[in-house]
């Protein structure tokens, strides 16, 4: 079948919209054939989310699961445990039975979160690709707000270790000794943990950024004027807005703390939006009688704190 002139020329609009660079000089019709296409929202949104950042729930919590029957079973490897010693074998001797812990299998059930807002004719009209802008923002800020804080609270909660420290912008010589403790209390378990990240709020990482300077060699200090994530003392310093009321400094394992369960639904209006081979959402647009078009976003994923003991949360520091 021969495509029409108008369908020609529509995706030669899509195909011009595909990189943000062009927004500010696009039309009303550009926006619409914008609006058109589920794969270059998808494309948009991704932009917009990585430029934000990310999720730092993604980030600490690695691992990665899908929810079958709308449920995850798991089995926290702090289980894996015994209180039986090694013993010594003779040649040709019986290896001696140990009992491991009883199993703590637990279940989560999956969970969809999602919203949408509307897009009218006359609004595109109007503001032309600055409206689609607008929109696509608040979505992702609502997205990445509720499930970080969603997502961390649950961390906060699950943590039981701590430290108590002392305030770190008196004493800069408290951090690297509150940090190495907190470390060793997370590999002193002898659970194979191994710590590599520190989390704070963006606020605290404001109270601690200039002490660290001093720490770090002067590529690292440049990669913080330009607002990169940095790692001293061992440890990738991360920090987010996103975090509930009441955190604290928190070193942790990312590989072993937990991970995100996410269920497969299968709507074909949607298109997964994805940072590197993450999938983080889900977006879709549906075309209303009302003159106007929904961008809906949704969010299939449950986060999981699998140990709890691979973090350590340092108190008093002042932040």
């Amino acid at each position: 079948m021969i495509a029409s002139k108008s369908d020609c020329s529509a995706e030669r609009r899509q195909k011009k919209m595909t990189y943000p660079n062009s927004f500010a000089s696009a039309s009303a019709a550009d926006a619409l054939a914008f609006l058109k296409s589920p794969t270059l929202l998808a494309r948009r949104f991704e932009q917009i989310i990585a430029d934000r950042g990310g999720f730092i729930a993604h980030r600490v919590l690695k691992g990665r699961w899908k929810m079958e029957g709308g449920a995850l079973v798991y089995t926290p490897d702090e289980a894996i445990s015994t209180d039986d010693a090694a013993e010594k074998i003779k040649p040709g001797g019986e290896y001696p039975m140990i009992e491991l812990s009883a199993d703590a299998t637990l279940v989560i059930e999956a969970l969809k979160e999602g919203f949408g807002t509307p897009i009218t004719d006359e609004k595109v009209g109007r503001e032309r690709m600055d409206a689609v802008e607008r929109a696509i923002a608040r979505l992702v800020n609502r997205l990445v707000t509720d499930f970080d804080e969603t997502a961390m609270a649950a961390v906060a909660s699950a943590v039981t270790q701590s430290i108590t420290g002392t305030a770190w912008t008196s004493n800069p010589k408290s951090i690297v000794k509150q940090v190495q403790l907190a470390k060793a209390k997370i590999t002193g378990l002898r659970l194979g943990f191994r710590a590599d990240a520190i989390v704070l709020t963006d606020e605290q990482w404001a109270g601690v950024v200039s002490e660290l300077l001093d720490m770090l060699p002067r590529e690292q200090r440049n990669g913080v004027e330009s607002g990169q994530f940095i790692n001293a003392l061992g440890l990738d310093w991360l920090h987010s807005p996103d975090l509930p009321s009441g955190w604290v400094p928190t070193v942790m394992d990312t590989d072993n703390l937990g991970g995100i369960g996410h269920e497969d639904i299968p709507s074909p209006e949607y298109r997964p939006v994805s940072l590197g081979q993450d999938q983080v959402a889900e977006v879709a647009r549906f075309r209303e009688k009302n003159d106007s078009t929904t961008v809906q976003v949704r969010k299939t994923d449950v986060p999981v704190v699998r140990n709890p003991k691979a973090a350590c949360e340092i108190t008093s520091t002042g932040l």
